[in-house]
């Protein structure tokens, strides 16, 4: 027998595909990927030619971008780790 490299990669990718065809398997979920998937495009094409025109500019708008939505998530996780904790009365 041969040696069985990649086996838990295998794995994971069965398990997402599996997943994915479930996901697509109803018609309303294909119709939701499919308007997701266009806003994707239309959002990368503007983005490539941002970063076309002026790619220093778009890297820094960029990073910009990244430490706002990583603060905006940051709170919402503490204050989802926080909501269900009693604070004790001294």
């Amino acid at each position: 027998m041969g040696k069985n490299k990649g086996g838990m990669f295998s794995f994971l990718i069965g398990v997402a595909a599996g997943a994915g065809a479930l996901f697509l398997s109803k018609e309303k979920n294909r119709k939701k990927a499919k308007v997701a998937a266009r806003k994707v495009g239309a959002r990368a094409k503007t983005a490539k030619t941002a970063y076309d025109a002026d790619p220093v500019a778009f890297k820094s708008r960029a990073k910009t971008e990244a430490r706002r939505v990583a603060k905006r998530v940051a709170k919402q996780v503490v204050a989802k780790k926080t909501a269900g904790k009693r604070v004790a009365k001294k």
